[in-house]
């Protein structure tokens, strides 16, 4: 039998990190990790104001960062940041910027295709 980690997970060989003066099951520092990005997420989410910008959707799985000014690729050469969870560690820390918005997959996939304007707010695509 293996040791124990507070939450009561019995931990075999090398799964029991020191973590403070406890010790902690990987189970349960993914578990932790997990949280804090979901947590960051939807604070960001809120602060954007939790909806897609065009149409107005709120299942967060829907939900996007979109940068406004139609520069993110030239925003993800300048500084390596990739997914998610570091775009919205990047927006934190700098003071929540407002030249981001929240779209919905779909608005955001179509204001791409649509040269800069999403199909909703332009009335027709033109691919």
């Amino acid at each position: 039998m293996g040791r124990v980690c507070p939450q009561g997970h019995v931990v075999a060989g090398d799964n029991l990190r020191v973590v403070g003066r406890r010790n902690v099951c990987i189970a349960c520092t993914n578990a932790s990790a997990t949280r804090s990005r979901r947590k960051l997420r939807d604070d960001t989410l809120e602060i954007y104001g939790g909806k897609c910008a065009c149409c107005g959707e709120t299942q967060d799985e829907f939900l996007t960062f979109d940068h406004v000014n139609n520069d993110g690729n030239e925003w993800r050469r300048q500084t390596g940041i990739r997914g998610s969870y570091a775009m919205c560690r990047w927006l934190r820390d700098n003071g929540w910027p407002t030249d981001y918005q929240i779209l919905c997959f779909n608005c955001n996939i179509g204001k791409h295709i649509n040269g800069g304007v999403c199909p909703h707010k332009a009335g027709d695509v033109h691919v």
